[in-house]
């Protein structure tokens, strides 16, 4: 089932059937498929919703702009985030949700400090804006085929990184050193395989930040949670 929550002269805005009936739910988040064309995607979310309460997760479509992918930055598309940026800022007031989750199937390229980067996991749309975000699902399937677990705790791994990443409580930031931990930088692409093998949050450096015990639940369920789907995981067409 789907809901029409547009608004006239605003883009039209479709939200799947993961909108929750209960407004008082904790910590609100759309995930919006730009271009990754994740089929299985609303049955997920609605899974994970089940496993734990603290974040809810609801998947919206709406149309975006052509011309948002640059092929001049490398040898693979990128999505160039900074083009998505005037549609992207303001769906968390238009959906009445806390977070904005967009999937590209493209690497994520953007802007920082007046520097241009690429080949990106994941990005914010805008240096002043945390609750605005992308991730990339390009390689996904390839990394987690190699690390032997579902692609879908791939793109939600990404994902809930993000969402703690952007709670200044924490003051958690993406570390260079590779310990199979959720914030893992992974300048090198590959080394993502080592976060996706990893059946616990236990790098303690970075759990230790964490004094939400909710929070550390919701993380905990992630881990506990058969993400397995079906042959889907490895046969999208985006990744």
């Amino acid at each position: 089932m789907l809901a029409d929550v547009s608004t006239p002269g605003a883009p039209s805005i479709v939200v799947e059937s993961t909108r929750p009936a209960d407004t008082k739910l904790g910590v609100k988040v759309a995930l919006l498929d730009i271009d990754a064309k994740i089929g299985f995607l609303p049955d997920m979310a609605n899974r994970i919703n089940r496993s734990q309460n603290y974040f809810h997760f609801e998947v919206v479509y709406i149309p975006v702009p052509s011309g948002y992918v640059r092929t001049d930055l490398d040898e693979h598309s990128q999505t160039f985030v900074p083009r998505l940026k005037d549609v992207l800022l303001g769906l968390p007031e238009n959906l009445k949700v806390d977070f904005v989750c967009g999937l590209t199937q493209h690497m994520v390229a953007g802007e920082s400090g007046g520097q241009t980067f690429w080949n990106y996991f994941t990005a914010l749309v805008s240096d002043n804006v945390t609750n605005v975000f992308v991730i990339s699902t390009y390689d996904l399937r390839r990394y987690s085929l190699e690390a032997g677990e579902p692609f879908t705790r791939a793109v939600f791994g990404l994902c809930l990184a993000m969402l703690v990443l952007s709670d200044p409580r924490w003051k958690i930031d993406f570390h260079e050193e590779t310990a199979g931990c959720l914030f893992d930088f992974c300048g090198n692409r590959d080394d993502i395989i080592f976060g996706l093998k990893k059946k616990s949050f236990d790098h303690k450096q970075c759990r230790a930040k964490i004094k939400d015990p909710a929070l550390l639940a919701a993380i905990d369920a992630f881990y506990t949670l058969d993400f397995s789907t079906d042959d889907r995981d490895h046969t999208d067409v985006a990744g």
